[in-house]
Order: C-alpha cells, then structure tokens, then sequence
C-alpha cells in the first residue's frame, strides 16, 4: 500500500469510528465574496472531525486554536493559530481540537448557494486520475 492510500485508510478507519460515537453540532458560518466562499466552523477543545473530499485547490485557516490535522496528502501534525495552508484537489482532512478552535475554508467560488457550492467542490469518494 503507497503512503497516499495509507492515508486515505487512515482517515477512513477514523471517520468510520467517530460515525459510530454521538455526533455533535459544529456551528457553521457562511462568508460570500466576489469569487470566493468562506466556511467557519467553532470546534470545542476535545472535539473531532472528517470532512468531505474536495474536489478544487482550496485554503484553510486555522484562525484561533490548536488541532492535530492530517490530510489524506499529509503527515499528521500539531498546528497552532494563526496558521495557513493549502489543500490541493482530490484532500480529505481530519482534525481534533486540542483546545478550543476556529477552523475557517477558504473556496474559490461564484455561486452563493451553499447546497450548490457543496455539489460542486465536495465528493464522497476520491477522483482517480491517471498521469
């Protein structure tokens, strides 16, 4: 198995077992600008998540906060705020709040729909491409 695939198995093991525990609401902010979609999400200290694959190169922003962060692209690491990075397409992540965070993406965007912008730029299962 190449390291990609390990980290794609990884993050599904992860997201099969935090499925299985209660779920919590992660309040959710939508921000709209000329071209670009912001989505804010507050996680308390403790809390964990997956997200869904994006299908476009997008910039996330840990805005207030420490998280572990592992991205189907990337070693897992400890970030603290503020800290900025970039995913590419074909990224899932997952995350767990050390303390207390604000975790904002960043998608390049024209709509303004967020069910449209999410049919658009998220998938459920990895694009294969052949180079």
């Amino acid at each position: 198995m190449g390291k990609l695939s390990a980290a794609r198995a990884e993050i599904q093991k992860a997201e099969i077992a935090l499925l299985a525990m209660p779920q919590i609401d992660v309040p959710l902010k939508h921000y709209f600008g000329d071209g670009v979609y912001g989505r804010e999400m507050f996680l308390n200290a403790g809390e964990a998540f997956t997200g869904a694959i994006h299908l476009t190169n997008h910039i996330n922003v840990l805005a207030q906060g420490t998280m572990l962060i592992r991205t189907s692209t990337s070693e897992a690491e400890e970030i603290t705020s503020p800290h900025v990075f970039e995913c590419s397409p074909n990224t899932k992540k997952m995350g767990y709040a050390v303390t207390d965070c604000v975790f904002i993406n960043f998608i390049g965007t024209d709509l303004k729909d967020v069910n449209e912008i999410e049919r658009a730029v998220v998938s459920s299962e990895y694009i294969e491409r052949s180079e």
